[in-house]
């Protein structure tokens, strides 16, 4: 019955991935208590008061407004003394098992934090671009924004990346040949996001920079080779695809390149910003690490505040960098793999 509410369009839209990960499986649970409860109350509904009801329940459960389930249903069916005890178990444990995911995950979010700074700015583990940095962040994008998916993430060309592309996008596999000269270049990371409430298709590119390397005009140009095969390829530019780019580094070089380029944008009111056409719907942006990890802790900082993690325990020891790469990868803040393709499909 849940399958089929999704398939029909029952079950709300949920705009962030905290909500998809967390609200969406309480409703579900819910749905499933009450149905096995009283099956009836699912009966004779059309597909208006479906919507009504699901959406319903899904306001009470994300209130603390659980207690007037009672007398709302009591309204609608009689339970008896053992249907209201599952009701209330129901209700009790699916809270509870959402409050303990959430800890988990931000816990584990904090914990990536510390480790990828470590690589950052601890010249001792060594960590190098592709081997540890690009690792990192292949597996927790969300550094960059939430509820994206991976495309590709470092060796495919440009013609697997839109091939990829639009099999995440339209479930069919096609190949299209690309012409231009920067055709073989390899993003860092390229993901993207269908964006239900805005109606748009939110994509994000990131060039990953050695922690040594001082960023200029020639990480720039690497950058902008980027955006140009991207902006001469009709698949990427429908009107609601909106693109920005990232190039991140430690540190500006001494030419003032990059400062310039970020001053001549200040006017746009985003920082970083180096880009803006379309109406701002391409932009490229050039960060320093310790801003990622700025934008970390002000998107975070509701949360922390809230649960007061110790952030103490968190920091954990130095690891050596290989050891920080499979650390990463083995908790619950790990995003998707990058989009496979069939493999029935060559």
């Amino acid at each position: 019955m849940v399958e089929k509410y999704e398939q029909d369009g029952i079950l709300p839209h949920y705009a962030t991935e905290w909500e998809e990960k967390f609200r969406k499986p309480q409703l579900e649970e819910t749905l499933i208590g009450l149905y096995e409860a009283q099956p009836k109350l699912f009966t004779n509904l059309n597909t208006d008061q479906k919507k009504t009801f699901v959406r319903f329940l899904d306001l009470i459960l994300d209130s603390n407004e659980r207690q007037s389930l009672f007398p709302i249903l009591d309204e609608i069916i009689e339970l008896d003394q053992e249907e209201r005890e599952d009701l209330a178990k129901l209700f009790r444990t699916t809270k509870l098992n959402r409050i303990i995911d959430t800890i988990k995950l931000i816990e584990d979010r904090y914990k990536t934090y510390y480790q990828l700074r470590d690589l950052v700015f601890e010249p001792s583990l060594k960590a190098n671009e592709v081997g540890h940095l690009q690792k990192v962040i292949e597996s927790h994008y969300w550094f960059f924004g939430e509820h994206y998916h991976l495309v590709t993430a470092a060796e495919p060309k440009f013609e697997e990346a839109l091939r990829r592309y639009n099999y995440l996008l339209t479930e069919k596999d096609t190949t299209t040949e690309i012409e231009h000269q920067h055709k073989l270049k390899e993003m860092d990371i390229f993901a993207c996001r269908q964006n239900v409430l805005a109606d748009r298709i939110e994509n994000i590119v990131v060039e990953l920079k050695h922690p040594a390397v001082a960023l200029g005009n020639e990480q720039y140009t690497q950058v902008d080779q980027y955006l140009q095969v991207i902006l001469k390829q009709p698949e990427f530019n429908a009107s609601n695809m909106y693109w920005e780019f990232y190039l991140v580094g430690n540190k500006f070089n001494t030419s003032g390149f990059i400062e310039r380029q970020i001053s001549t944008n200040k006017n746009h009111g985003h920082a970083g910003l180096v880009l803006s056409i379309d109406d701002g719907r391409v932009k490229v942006f050039v960060k320093k690490w310790s801003e990622v990890f700025a934008d970390f802790e002000i998107r975070h900082k509701h949360l922390d505040t809230k649960l007061k993690l110790e952030r103490d325990f968190l920091a954990n020891e130095l690891q050596t960098a290989a050891e920080v790469v499979v650390s990463v990868q083995e908790n619950t803040a790990v995003q998707p793999e990058q989009v496979t393709l069939p493999k029935s499909i060559k």
